[in-house]
Protein backbone atom coordinates (compact mmCIF):
# COMPACT_ATOMS: atom_id res chain seq x y z
CA UNK A 1 0.00 0.00 0.00
CA UNK A 2 1.56 3.27 -1.29
CA UNK A 3 0.01 6.82 0.27
CA UNK A 4 1.07 9.86 -1.41
CA UNK A 5 1.20 13.16 1.33
CA UNK A 6 0.56 17.24 -0.33
CA UNK A 7 1.84 20.31 1.65
CA UNK A 8 5.01 19.39 3.53
CA UNK A 9 6.26 22.04 1.63
CA UNK A 10 4.67 24.80 3.64
CA UNK A 11 4.71 22.85 7.01
CA UNK A 12 6.67 25.85 9.25
CA UNK A 13 7.54 25.61 13.03
CA UNK A 14 5.15 27.19 15.36
CA UNK A 15 6.70 29.74 17.99
CA UNK A 16 6.40 28.79 21.55
CA UNK A 17 4.38 30.73 23.85
CA UNK A 18 4.04 30.59 27.67
CA UNK A 19 0.66 30.67 29.87
CA UNK A 20 0.99 31.89 33.42
CA UNK A 21 -1.21 29.81 35.54
CA UNK A 22 -1.70 31.10 39.07
CA UNK A 23 -2.06 29.17 42.35
CA UNK A 24 -5.52 30.81 42.63
CA UNK A 25 -6.26 29.63 39.08
CA UNK A 26 -5.43 26.18 40.07
CA UNK A 27 -7.80 26.43 43.17
CA UNK A 28 -10.59 27.52 40.92
CA UNK A 29 -10.22 25.19 38.52
CA UNK A 30 -9.89 22.39 40.96
CA UNK A 31 -13.02 23.63 42.79
CA UNK A 32 -14.92 23.42 39.41
CA UNK A 33 -13.81 20.02 38.96
CA UNK A 34 -15.32 18.89 42.21
CA UNK A 35 -18.36 20.84 41.80
CA UNK A 36 -18.76 19.09 38.11
CA UNK A 37 -17.85 15.97 39.81
CA UNK A 38 -20.85 16.24 42.58
CA UNK A 39 -23.67 17.69 40.27
CA UNK A 40 -22.41 14.42 37.79
CA UNK A 41 -22.76 12.11 41.19
CA UNK A 42 -26.01 13.76 41.61
CA UNK A 43 -27.61 13.25 38.29
CA UNK A 44 -26.53 9.86 38.10
CA UNK A 45 -27.50 8.41 41.41
CA UNK A 46 -30.19 6.23 42.25
CA UNK A 47 -32.69 7.14 44.53
CA UNK A 48 -34.42 4.26 46.78
CA UNK A 49 -37.90 5.01 48.09
CA UNK A 50 -39.37 3.08 51.53
CA UNK A 51 -41.62 0.35 50.88
CA UNK A 52 -45.17 0.76 50.31
CA UNK A 53 -47.73 -1.89 51.41
CA UNK A 54 -50.97 -3.08 49.86
CA UNK A 55 -52.81 -2.59 52.68
CA UNK A 56 -52.63 -3.97 55.85
CA UNK A 57 -51.53 -7.42 53.85
CA UNK A 58 -47.65 -6.66 54.71
CA UNK A 59 -47.39 -7.18 51.18
CA UNK A 60 -45.55 -4.59 48.91
CA UNK A 61 -47.33 -3.01 46.37
CA UNK A 62 -44.94 -2.63 43.73
CA UNK A 63 -47.35 -0.62 41.33
CA UNK A 64 -46.56 2.83 44.10
CA UNK A 65 -43.06 2.37 43.40
CA UNK A 66 -41.55 4.07 40.60
CA UNK A 67 -39.43 2.35 37.73
CA UNK A 68 -35.93 3.49 38.83
CA UNK A 69 -34.44 2.05 35.54
CA UNK A 70 -33.72 0.31 32.73
CA UNK A 71 -31.40 -2.13 32.33
CA UNK A 72 -30.47 -2.42 28.21
CA UNK A 73 -27.77 -2.40 25.50
CA UNK A 74 -28.35 -1.76 21.84
CA UNK A 75 -28.57 -4.55 19.70
CA UNK A 76 -29.32 -7.47 22.87
CA UNK A 77 -33.52 -8.25 22.81
CA UNK A 78 -33.35 -8.56 26.55
CA UNK A 79 -33.57 -5.75 28.80
CA UNK A 80 -34.77 -5.68 32.37
CA UNK A 81 -37.25 -3.18 34.08
CA UNK A 82 -35.78 -2.46 38.09
CA UNK A 83 -37.98 -1.30 41.02
CA UNK A 84 -36.46 -0.44 44.20
CA UNK A 85 -37.80 -0.04 47.46
CA UNK A 86 -36.39 -0.38 51.25
CA UNK A 87 -37.93 -0.79 54.28
CA UNK A 88 -36.11 -1.59 58.43
CA UNK A 89 -35.54 -5.69 57.26
CA UNK A 90 -34.02 -5.28 53.92
CA UNK A 91 -33.16 -3.92 50.49
CA UNK A 92 -35.96 -4.93 47.91
CA UNK A 93 -35.46 -5.30 44.27
CA UNK A 94 -37.92 -6.34 41.64
CA UNK A 95 -36.66 -6.54 37.96
CA UNK A 96 -39.43 -7.47 35.02
CA UNK A 97 -36.89 -9.06 32.91
CA UNK A 98 -37.83 -9.07 28.70
CA UNK A 99 -36.27 -12.46 27.32
CA UNK A 100 -38.76 -13.81 24.78
CA UNK A 101 -35.80 -16.00 23.54
CA UNK A 102 -34.91 -18.31 26.76
CA UNK A 103 -36.02 -16.62 29.64
CA UNK A 104 -34.70 -17.52 33.38
CA UNK A 105 -32.58 -20.99 32.31
CA UNK A 106 -29.48 -21.78 33.82
CA UNK A 107 -27.39 -24.96 33.38
CA UNK A 108 -24.78 -24.47 35.81
CA UNK A 109 -24.10 -27.54 37.41
CA UNK A 110 -21.55 -26.54 40.12
CA UNK A 111 -23.66 -23.74 42.35
CA UNK A 112 -20.43 -21.03 42.39
CA UNK A 113 -20.66 -20.73 38.56
CA UNK A 114 -24.24 -19.46 37.92
CA UNK A 115 -23.20 -16.35 36.64
CA UNK A 116 -21.47 -18.03 33.91
CA UNK A 117 -24.17 -20.99 33.63
CA UNK A 118 -26.68 -18.80 31.54
CA UNK A 119 -29.52 -16.45 33.24
CA UNK A 120 -28.85 -14.06 36.15
CA UNK A 121 -29.87 -11.12 38.01
CA UNK A 122 -26.63 -9.71 39.16
CA UNK A 123 -26.59 -7.23 42.07
CA UNK A 124 -22.90 -5.60 43.55
CA UNK A 125 -23.43 -3.88 47.07
CA UNK A 126 -20.44 -1.85 49.27
CA UNK A 127 -21.77 -0.38 52.66
CA UNK A 128 -20.75 3.45 52.08
CA UNK A 129 -20.44 6.16 49.91
CA UNK A 130 -16.65 4.93 49.64
CA UNK A 131 -15.87 5.00 46.04
CA UNK A 132 -13.33 2.91 43.52
CA UNK A 133 -11.22 -0.28 44.07
CA UNK A 134 -10.22 -2.95 44.77
CA UNK A 135 -12.90 -5.16 46.61
CA UNK A 136 -12.37 -5.05 50.79
CA UNK A 137 -14.29 -6.15 53.24
CA UNK A 138 -17.89 -5.64 52.75
CA UNK A 139 -18.05 -5.40 49.16
CA UNK A 140 -20.18 -8.72 47.88
CA UNK A 141 -22.21 -9.52 45.30
CA UNK A 142 -25.53 -11.75 45.02
CA UNK A 143 -26.13 -13.48 41.88
CA UNK A 144 -29.95 -14.70 41.77
CA UNK A 145 -30.38 -17.81 38.87
CA UNK A 146 -32.63 -20.32 38.53
CA UNK A 147 -31.49 -23.98 39.87
CA UNK A 148 -33.09 -27.14 39.64
CA UNK A 149 -36.69 -25.65 39.25
CA UNK A 150 -36.30 -23.06 42.32
CA UNK A 151 -34.46 -19.27 42.39
CA UNK A 152 -31.49 -19.14 44.23
CA UNK A 153 -28.51 -16.51 45.18
CA UNK A 154 -25.04 -17.39 44.98
CA UNK A 155 -23.04 -14.68 47.42
CA UNK A 156 -19.39 -13.59 46.24
CA UNK A 157 -17.04 -11.89 48.49
CA UNK A 158 -13.40 -11.59 47.68
CA UNK A 159 -12.78 -9.73 51.35
CA UNK A 160 -14.10 -12.07 54.07
CA UNK A 161 -11.69 -12.60 57.21
CA UNK A 162 -13.03 -14.98 59.83
CA UNK A 163 -14.87 -16.83 56.92
CA UNK A 164 -15.27 -20.75 56.81
CA UNK A 165 -12.51 -22.05 54.79
CA UNK A 166 -15.25 -24.42 53.18
CA UNK A 167 -16.84 -21.41 51.34
CA UNK A 168 -13.49 -20.04 49.88
CA UNK A 169 -13.26 -20.10 46.27
CA UNK A 170 -10.72 -19.58 43.70
CA UNK A 171 -11.66 -18.84 40.00
CA UNK A 172 -8.68 -19.42 37.47
CA UNK A 173 -7.63 -19.46 33.63
CA UNK A 174 -4.82 -19.33 31.71
CA UNK A 175 -5.41 -15.40 31.42
CA UNK A 176 -6.06 -14.76 35.56
CA UNK A 177 -6.88 -15.71 38.65
CA UNK A 178 -8.72 -14.66 41.88
CA UNK A 179 -9.30 -15.81 45.26
CA UNK A 180 -12.87 -15.22 47.06
CA UNK A 181 -13.63 -15.97 50.62
CA UNK A 182 -16.52 -16.51 50.17
CA UNK A 183 -18.23 -18.22 47.13
CA UNK A 184 -21.58 -19.77 48.11
CA UNK A 185 -25.23 -20.69 48.52
CA UNK A 186 -27.02 -18.11 50.76
CA UNK A 187 -29.69 -18.48 52.98
CA UNK A 188 -30.56 -15.32 54.29
CA UNK A 189 -30.98 -13.46 50.42
CA UNK A 190 -34.57 -14.53 49.06
CA UNK A 191 -35.70 -14.97 45.66
CA UNK A 192 -38.61 -15.54 43.61
CA UNK A 193 -39.23 -15.47 39.96
CA UNK A 194 -42.83 -15.64 38.02
CA UNK A 195 -43.03 -15.88 34.71
CA UNK A 196 -44.33 -13.74 32.47
CA UNK A 197 -45.60 -13.25 28.97
CA UNK A 198 -42.87 -12.36 27.45
CA UNK A 199 -40.14 -13.63 30.28
CA UNK A 200 -39.87 -13.09 33.68
CA UNK A 201 -40.17 -11.32 37.18
CA UNK A 202 -37.87 -11.63 39.90
CA UNK A 203 -38.25 -10.28 42.89
CA UNK A 204 -34.88 -10.21 45.56
CA UNK A 205 -34.84 -9.28 49.23
CA UNK A 206 -31.18 -9.07 50.61
CA UNK A 207 -31.73 -7.86 54.48
CA UNK A 208 -29.68 -4.89 56.13
CA UNK A 209 -27.13 -7.32 58.01
CA UNK A 210 -25.92 -9.23 55.38
CA UNK A 211 -25.02 -5.57 53.61
CA UNK A 212 -23.73 -4.47 56.67
CA UNK A 213 -25.75 -0.88 57.03
CA UNK A 214 -27.88 -0.01 59.02
CA UNK A 215 -30.63 1.79 57.08
CA UNK A 216 -32.05 5.01 57.21
CA UNK A 217 -33.00 7.87 55.18
CA UNK A 218 -30.02 9.68 54.02
CA UNK A 219 -28.00 6.86 54.19
CA UNK A 220 -25.45 5.65 50.58
CA UNK A 221 -24.19 2.65 49.68
CA UNK A 222 -22.46 1.97 46.18
CA UNK A 223 -22.75 -0.72 44.12
CA UNK A 224 -24.39 -1.88 40.56
CA UNK A 225 -26.99 -3.79 39.23
CA UNK A 226 -26.33 -6.40 35.79
CA UNK A 227 -28.75 -8.73 33.46
CA UNK A 228 -26.94 -12.04 32.35
CA UNK A 229 -28.43 -13.48 29.31
CA UNK A 230 -28.07 -16.89 27.97
CA UNK A 231 -27.70 -18.46 24.87
CA UNK A 232 -31.28 -20.27 23.27
CA UNK A 233 -30.66 -23.43 25.30
CA UNK A 234 -30.35 -21.74 28.42
CA UNK A 235 -26.64 -23.73 28.92
CA UNK A 236 -23.98 -20.78 29.19
CA UNK A 237 -23.86 -17.23 29.67
CA UNK A 238 -23.90 -14.99 26.60
CA UNK A 239 -24.16 -11.59 27.25
CA UNK A 240 -23.76 -8.89 30.15
CA UNK A 241 -25.26 -5.67 31.00
CA UNK A 242 -25.17 -3.36 33.66
CA UNK A 243 -26.18 -0.15 34.58
CA UNK A 244 -23.22 1.46 35.55
CA UNK A 245 -20.60 -0.61 34.63
CA UNK A 246 -19.39 -0.33 30.81
CA UNK A 247 -18.41 -2.55 28.84
CA UNK A 248 -18.52 -5.54 30.63
CA UNK A 249 -19.80 -7.68 27.93
CA UNK A 250 -16.61 -10.46 28.35
CA UNK A 251 -17.64 -13.99 28.69
CA UNK A 252 -14.89 -16.09 28.01
CA UNK A 253 -12.07 -15.74 31.29
CA UNK A 254 -14.10 -17.05 34.50
CA UNK A 255 -11.79 -14.95 36.98
CA UNK A 256 -12.94 -12.22 35.10
CA UNK A 257 -16.42 -12.63 35.17
CA UNK A 258 -16.34 -13.50 39.22
CA UNK A 259 -14.27 -10.78 40.14
CA UNK A 260 -15.79 -7.78 42.10
CA UNK A 261 -15.84 -4.44 40.19
CA UNK A 262 -16.53 -1.54 42.62
CA UNK A 263 -13.96 0.98 40.75
CA UNK A 264 -17.56 1.04 38.40
CA UNK A 265 -20.24 1.26 41.08
CA UNK A 266 -22.22 4.13 41.56
CA UNK A 267 -24.42 5.63 44.33
CA UNK A 268 -27.77 4.38 46.07
CA UNK A 269 -29.46 6.93 47.92
CA UNK A 270 -32.24 5.89 50.63
CA UNK A 271 -35.35 8.58 50.50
Amino acid sequence: MVFRLDGLDSVREIPASTLDVTAGDVARAADERANRNRRTAAADSIRIPQSRYAGESGVIDWSAVSEAFVIRREGLVEQARLRLCWDADALRILADIRDPVSPWKNAAKDPTLLFIGGDALDVSLRPSDDAGGPAREGDFRVVAAPRAGASVALMLREKAPGAQARNRRVYSSPVSTVVFDVAALSDTVSVSATPTGDGVRVEMAIPWPEIGLAPAPGAVLRGDFGLLTSDRAGTETTGRVYRFRAGANLVSDVPSEARLAPETWGRMILE
